[in-house]
């Protein structure tokens, strides 16, 4: 908990020094055409920790977006029944999937008329995927290879973020889903 304090307060801390300097003039928000790729740091509900990156494409003015994600993570379990020595162990795993997500300063009435637009962009939508988990090699409750994968299809995750434009193309990214919470930095290109 303290790691994820101190890289919260790290990201806080940089986003100020880049928002000290002179914003360009214009729309600086998400719209159609537009490429964002976000990379930071995830937070799992149950004590995962881990790295996503996600690729957004903006359609129909901004109103929506297309892109995939791939969240790696890890945890760390025990063995209680098994081992007495309260032996930790390490579950490894990553989570490719698809992503739509709708973008309400793009709904034709709004486009162009909110001031906030233009630093902010709230969206929400849903995420299909797959997650690969591989468990401990040393977990005596997975003996075989095989049985140590898991391959755990399909996985819905319903999930609400929001993107601060703090400059042109760089912006402070959250985003809240099912089984985790990620901050980090959004890049436009």
């Amino acid at each position: 908990m303290k790691k994820i304090k101190i890289f919260t307060m790290f990201l806080l801390a940089i986003s100020v020094l880049f928002a000290a300097g002179k914003k360009d003039k214009g729309n600086l928000g998400f719209s159609q055409g537009d490429v964002e790729f976000a990379v930071g740091f995830l937070a799992g509900w149950d004590k995962n920790l881990g790295i996503p990156l996600v690729l957004d494409v903006g359609a129909i003015n901004g109103m929506l977006s297309f892109g995939g994600e791939a969240r790696f993570w890890w945890n760390n379990y025990y063995d209680y029944v098994w081992n007495d020595k309260d032996e930790r162990l390490v579950l490894f795993g990553w989570s490719p999937s698809f992503r739509a997500m709708f973008h309400p300063f793009g709904i034709p009435a709004l486009y162009g008329n909110v001031k906030v637009a233009k630093v902010f962009d709230p969206y929400a939508g849903l995420k299909f995927g797959a997650s690969i988990i591989n468990y401990d090699k040393d977990d005596p409750w997975r003996l075989t290879k095989k049985s140590r994968r898991i391959v755990d299809f399909p996985v819905f995750s319903p999930t609400m973020g929001l993107r601060w434009y703090f400059r042109e193309k760089v912006s402070l990214w959250t985003e809240f889903a099912r089984y985790d919470f990620s901050l980090g930095f959004s890049f436009k290109f």
